[in-house]
Order: C-alpha cells, then structure tokens, then sequence
C-alpha cells in the first residue's frame, strides 16, 4: 500500500535529522553515512542498506552495510564488476530488481551463480551524483520479492538525495562549512534538481542552465512542480530531448 504524502514528508524528515545529528557528531567521519543507511531501513520496505564512494581511480570503496548481508551483496558485485550496482554506475540511473530470480541469469550471469546463497529476493540499486559528476552508489535490498510502489520509489530517491549530501560532508575540504546547521539549512528538494540538471548537461551536452531552463519549462506545460520533473529524469522516465520533454 502507498503511503500518504504526510508520512513521506515524516519519513524524509527521519532520515534527514539522522544525517543532521551525523555531521554533528565528531565521535566518527562516517557518521552520517552510517545513519543514513539506518534510517533508509526504518522508513522504506527494504532488510538491508549499503552505501559506497566513488574512488579517484573509478573503483568503488564500501563505506557502510546496515548488515552482513548488504555488505556481501555490494562486495560481490564489485569483485564481479556486474550486477545491479555496477548497471547503476555505468548506465547513471536506478536499476530496480524486483524479482532477481526472474532477471540475473541472462543479464549478470557470473553474479548470477553467486546471489544464489545469499538471503536476497530484490535488489534496488541508486547511483549517487553531484550534478554530473560520480561520487557514489545506493543499495537497498529485501528478502521478498516485490517492486517499490510509486510513493516508495519517490521516497526511495529523496533518501539518495540525503545520501548524496552525507557523502559531500564525509569528502569536504578541512574547514569547509559542512556542519549540522549547514545541512538543516538546505532546501531538499533542490538537490534532486541540481541532480538532473547534471544529468541532462551529460546526456544532451547543452550547458547547465539550459538544463535547468528546460526542467523549468517542462514544469510550467505540465503543471507539476520542478522536482517532481527532476526525479522522472533521474529515474530515466523523462530524457528531456527537447524543451517540451
């Protein structure tokens, strides 16, 4: 069942005072990544959560797995070089597996012949992007098999725009104001639209302001607010070919 907009806006909320409460904490610099993981599991319909960080030589280095099992299932897939994670980071966009028994064998067969012993039935696998630019990899999974709903999926996204920002406070300069103020401060919803703003800047190679310019247009013909456009292109359900979508 979806959930009603007032319990997203509760759940997003959750997260987002979690990774708040991270930075402020100086106990650990992976603080707000481990948080966010957490507060991924409690608010969404997923067993196990794992983010990763982009390296300097296009490798991937794990940071946090809400479990042994998340923690498994991104160090294979990396070891593979296949699987949904990897799709995620080379395509640029989610790769949602509902059913991994219905749809590795053929795409990720090495991966394929590994999942097998691991207690997972779906796989949700979220590239995390500032702007254009790679700094990391989302992963959720559940037990069951099922696809997110639509509000789950929305709430799914706004989970991965906190991660985002964890991951830019975990890699900040020494003396950069990245503190929990800062964070608190940040309008959330506009980090999904600097997210696919970044997107179509790559995709279609026209400059960021354009980019935004038509995000901004296609709002203004539809009716819809701005970041509700941005999350359809980040999701891959609008390329934004032209400025009418």
């Amino acid at each position: 069942m979806a959930s009603a907009p007032g319990n997203d806006r509760h759940a997003i909320s959750t997260v987002w005072a979690a990774v708040v409460e991270g930075i402020r904490d100086n106990s650990s610099g992976l603080a707000p990544v481990v948080r966010v993981c957490r507060a991924c599991v409690g608010v969404l319909p997923v067993d196990g959560a794992s983010i990763s960080a982009a390296t300097a030589d296009h490798g991937r280095e794990a940071l946090y797995a809400s479990d042994p099992v998340s923690g498994r299932l991104t160090s294979l897939q990396f070891t593979l070089g296949e699987g949904p994670c990897v799709e995620s980071i080379d395509a640029g966009r989610p790769v949602l597996v509902p059913d991994l028994s219905r749809a590795v064998t053929s795409s990720w067969p090495m991966f394929a012949a590994e999942v097998g012993a691991l207690d997972v039935a779906a796989v949700f696998a979220f590239p995390i992007r500032s702007g254009a630019i790679d700094i990391g990899t989302m992963q959720m999974h559940r037990r069951r098999a099922g696809a997110l709903t639509a509000a789950e999926l929305s709430l799914a996204l706004r989970v991965v725009d906190v991660a985002a920002v964890a991951l830019l406070a975990l890699h900040s300069a020494p003396g950069a104001r990245v503190d929990g103020e800062w964070l608190a401060a940040l309008p959330r919803d506009g980090i999904a639209i600097h997210q696919a703003t970044g997107i179509l800047t790559h995709q279609l190679n026209i400059p960021a302001k354009e980019a935004l310019t038509r995000l901004r247009a296609l709002a203004f013909a539809t009716g819809r607010a701005v970041d509700d456009i941005a999350r359809d292109v980040i999701v891959g359900r609008s390329s934004l070919s032209d400025p009418g979508g």
